[in-house]
């Protein structure tokens, strides 16, 4: 004799911002870590008053030159009869939603989960890898994604952006990389291509540089890594790196490639990436605070 299988109820399920009394039902039955209570936003999936998932957040400051607030995930879970109906991607949905609301910069988490990685990939997340920190690239994927995404504005400049030659690049790599990079690029000499921006007399007014590089299990696809750019001090502000910038990302695009990443970000830089449309990763504790380290553009 079979047993019927247990009907499985309508989808008629909603999100909202948990109230007290639903942040207790959370942190009493689901997620019992109530350090983590402190400065939390927390969102259910309700089917009438019965939590079926939820999602607790770390409301903090941003740690980069741009200030204001970041969102950390520490968790998003649906109960096991819900799962595999738009439950976690609801609440995310939600999540996004009132973050732009409230001016949130960025929503940062990470995982270890082959699912929880395919999760956030297919909701627009950056992914990065972090060694110690970032020298062998073993640790778990930190996940980031921008709120407000900008169109990039399309400027006339009085200089061409030609491709770098293989002597060029070298003493870039040479000079520049090795000395200012990390331990990543010691192996990547011959892998380096890039672009210079020429003036009418052919003199070099800045350069962009990058080398590829797989995103890594269990993603897939590739991403450019951009070790350094460079635009001459007394040129600066004049358009010149973003220029570098755009021809870089027209070429990734054509390419097919997955990802846009630069590293070893200090707050001029992340400032330059993020004004450019890039996520910012910020994860890594230097002398007790937070910095950003990475930021990356989903192609």
């Amino acid at each position: 004799m079979f047993l019927k299988k247990k009907a499985r109820p309508v989808d008629g399920y909603h999100v909202v911002r948990a109230d007290k009394k639903q942040a207790d039902i959370v942190f009493s039955k689901f997620f019992k870590d109530e350090r983590k209570r402190d400065n939390a936003v927390v969102f259910v999936a309700l089917d009438g008053k019965a939590v079926i998932g939820y999602s607790v957040i770390h409301e903090k400051q941003a740690q980069h030159p741009l200030g204001g607030t970041d969102w950390f995930v520490w968790n998003i879970y649906t109960r096991p009869e819900w799962r595999r109906r738009g439950v976690a991607s609801t609440l995310l949905s939600e999540i996004k939603r009132q973050a732009e609301e409230e001016g949130v910069l960025h929503i940062q988490g990470s995982c270890v989960e082959v699912p929880a990685h395919m999760f956030w990939n297919k909701h627009g997340f950056c992914a990065q890898r972090y060694g110690s920190p970032l020298n062998d690239g073993t640790c778990s994927h930190m996940v980031f994604y921008r709120i407000d995404k900008t169109e990039p504005q399309q400027n006339q400049h009085n200089f061409r952006i030609v491709m770098a030659g293989k002597a060029r690049l070298h003493r870039i790599f040479d000079e520049s990389i090795l000395g200012n990079g990390v331990p990543f690029f010691q192996d990547k000499r011959d892998d380096i291509f890039g672009f210079v921006a020429v003036d009418e007399n052919e003199n070099t007014l800045g350069f962009i540089t990058a080398c590829p590089d797989e995103l890594g299990a269990p993603l897939t696809g590739t991403r450019w890594l951009i070790p350094y750019i460079f635009v001459n001090p007394e040129l600066r502000r004049k358009g010149i790196a973003t220029a570098l910038l755009g021809e870089l990302l027209q070429s990734a695009q054509r390419a097919g490639i997955a990802q846009v990443d630069a590293l070893r970000l200090n707050d001029e830089t992340a400032l330059f990436f993020y004004k450019n449309n890039f996520d910012l990763c910020v994860w890594y504790i230097m002398d007790g605070e937070e910095k950003p380290i990475s930021a990356a553009l989903r192609m």
